[in-house]
């Protein structure tokens, strides 16, 4: 009898990853109308396991869905934008505060692996991918500092920021 492998079957959660890092790396820009259908066309799923992912990341903040309309990105206003990177402004000093006193050696080597990897997107012109890392190095502060509700509202402020910048940001190469 022949041993078959049957690949894995793509859930909500996998979509819900991988559209979210395409924001992230703004690959997906804000104002982007995404289609179920489409989206289960790429992903070979069906529109109920597509609309669970779309509704996921509209609970993050990533996306609207509009009645009769469809799911967007979302698109911050100004005034969001600026409260976003306020209530982080909050937040990071005493994250960091918490991570600096519990970091080890370990972790000093993951953040600096975070720069250098970061960097290297810079140099190879990948903006949304250093973008993305920038974005996990800020979390894994959090981590490393173990406060994990802080690590949530964060997790939440870095998308927005992403959305953020896709909108706002002029200089790109900063």
């Amino acid at each position: 009898m022949s041993t078959i492998t049957k690949a894995k079957s793509v859930t909500a959660e996998d979509i819900t990853a991988q559209l979210t890092n395409a924001v992230h790396e703004h690959r997906l820009k804000p104002g982007a109308k995404l289609r179920e259908d489409e989206v289960s066309d790429i992903f070979g799923v069906s529109r109920t396991v597509v609309r669970q992912a779309l509704r996921a990341m509209a609970f993050e903040g990533l996306l609207t869905i509009e009645k009769n309309r469809g799911a967007f990105v979302a698109k911050p206003s100004l005034k969001e934008a600026h409260e976003v990177f306020q209530t982080r402004a909050l937040l990071e000093p005493s994250t960091a505060r918490a991570a600096a006193a519990r970091t080890t050696p370990e972790d000093i080597a993951l953040l600096e692996q975070h720069i250098k990897e970061e960097h290297e997107a810079l140099d190879r012109e990948q903006h949304g991918l250093a973008l993305k890392l920038s974005g996990d190095f800020h979390l894994e502060i959090a981590r490393i500092a173990d406060q994990q509700t802080i690590a949530q509202f964060l997790k939440q402020l870095v998308s927005r920021s992403s959305l953020v910048i896709a909108l706002y940001w002029r200089r790109r190469n900063a």
